[in-house]
């Protein structure tokens, strides 16, 4: 086995549902290289552990566990940036959840081959499937709107990414060496951020340009049994503390950049304590935001925060009715 390549990063809890799809995923790539996968049993109580052991012992050279006896994340461990990262050896980075999978065998090589060629690009990334939980449905994409295969700025891509959730991270490959002073030197926006993956495409979209593939490699399994989506959109409170998070998050962002995409940043909060203001529906706050940002929304948005604000049964009604169009499209 040659010089490792590329390192997957995986992590793991209570996935037995999922998991024999994700590692299916890993150990049918075909390169021209060698890789790796790193995975993190997170101290599962149900059937992943074996079902790990069982691929580990199939593919020895490829699948390389950690089987944890205590659960490190509900301690507030990082455990793709301080536990499995310090154990890879590949010159790039790929990630993918326990319970998300790829569905493309070629997905390592067309990512490494993109990034080789352009040395300018601190990452890569691909259009992703959104399936329903079961895999009846397919329920969206990412990104939701036409995206030019090849390589997106650096300042296109931070455009993007601190106006709407386009990317996910079961598509992402990133340079090692650009992680590991990601991991060494956090930003204060990566140490206040709720979620890791949109820390990932604001610290590496703003080191270099980004290369996209329009092509679907991987699938997002959306509200998995057990999983963040699940546990944070079902309760009140969580809800709160992650926008309140994701403020925090661009306000520091701002900073890190030097006020450099202010405006988009501005935006994001905005956009942030919009979707707040959905689950406590106070949308006054939105009016009167003291840098008056809800004067530079679209007719669209300015209508939705409007009837959030004087008629909330109007609002719920259009989420129902475009939630509705949403799947029959699908």
């Amino acid at each position: 086995m040659g010089e490792i390549t590329v390192s997957v990063l995986c992590t793991a809890y209570n996935h037995e549902k999922y998991i024999r799809k994700c590692l299916e995923g890993f150990v049918q790539q075909k390169t021209n290289f060698a890789y790796e996968v790193l995975v993190n049993d997170d101290a599962s109580t149900d059937a992943t552990p074996s079902i790990i052991r069982e691929f580990e012992m199939t593919y020895p050279d490829i699948i390389k566990p950690l089987y944890q006896s205590d659960n490190l994340y509900s301690k507030g461990v990082k455990i793709t940036r301080d536990i499995l990262f310090p154990k890879s050896q590949g010159k790039y980075i790929a990630i993918c959840e326990g319970d998300d999978y790829w569905i493309d065998p070629y997905k390592l090589q067309k990512q490494v081959d993109a990034l080789e060629k352009n040395q300018d690009c601190s990452m890569c990334v691909c259009k992703v499937k959104i399936i329903s939980e079961d895999e009846t449905r397919v329920e969206g994409y990412y990104p939701d709107f036409l995206l030019d295969e090849g390589v997106i700025t650096s300042k296109a891509f931070l455009n993007i990414v601190l106006k709407k959730n386009a990317f996910q991270t079961s598509s992402y490959m990133l340079r090692a060496d650009l992680y590991r002073c990601y991991a060494k030197h956090t930003p204060e926006f990566v140490n206040v951020c709720p979620v890791g993956d949109v820390t990932y495409l604001l610290y590496f979209g703003y080191a270099g340009n980004v290369y996209y593939f329009e092509d679907i490699m991987s699938c997002y399994r959306r509200y998995a049994i057990g999983g963040w989506s699940e546990k944070t959109w079902s309760d009140s409170n969580r809800i709160r503390r992650h926008f309140k998070g994701m403020v925090k998050t661009y306000e520091s962002f701002d900073r890190f950049t030097g006020g450099k995409y202010h405006s988009q940043c501005n935006q994001a909060v905005f956009g942030a304590n919009y979707f707040a203001a959905v689950d406590s529906k106070d949308f006054m706050k939105l009016l009167l935001d003291k840098e008056h940002t809800f004067f530079r929304q679209s007719p669209k948005m300015k209508i939705k925060i409007l009837l959030g604000a004087f008629c909330n049964p109007l609002l719920k009604l259009y989420y129902v009715i475009t939630k509705r169009i949403q799947r029959s499209n699908m």
